[in-house]
């Protein structure tokens, strides 16, 4: 192949002066390689809570059979009838 040569292939496999041209080079270890840190140069959001709208989680829906339920349960009882 034109522009390659033999060093260029041992290189590639980790032989040789230098890293490996196309990442890891298969001695595990973390970061560096190809692509770098993706992140690194992500900053920080800094929110101004008085710009922001207020919100309210008011998700809980009663199910039916709660509401159904008699307010006079002897929970103790039941606890016990239940072994629990």
């Amino acid at each position: 192949m034109p522009g390659f040569s033999d060093r260029d292939r041992g290189r590639d496999r980790g032989y040789g002066s230098g890293p490996p041209r196309f990442g890891g080079g298969g001695r595990g270890g973390g970061g560096g390689g190809k692509f770098g840190n993706p992140g690194d140069r992500l900053r920080k959001k800094h929110w101004n809570l008085d710009e922001l709208s207020k919100f309210e989680e008011n998700f809980y829906q009663e199910h039916p059979d709660v509401t159904r339920r008699s307010p006079g349960i002897d929970l103790p009882a039941l606890q016990h009838h239940n072994q629990l």
